[in-house]
């Protein structure tokens, strides 16, 4: 096993019990992004369009 430290630019998966608990990723992986503020049109529609799909998730999360 490779210490953290020595892995260079390579994204790395962190395991527990042989399943993936999570990843660092470096930061010269990622692109520069730029963020603008969604007005409240851009919200609402997101809200009425794109959540409603993912209701089940949101179910399900509730009681965690």
């Amino acid at each position: 096993m490779m210490p953290i430290t020595r892995v260079g630019n390579q994204t790395v998966a962190i395991l527990s019990r042989n399943k993936v608990a999570g990843y660092f990723v470096p930061k010269s992986a990622l692109d520069i992004i730029e963020l603008e503020l969604a007005s409240t049109v851009q919200v609402t529609a997101f809200i009425e369009f794109k959540l409603a799909k993912i209701g089940h998730v949101i179910d399900y999360l509730d009681d965690k």
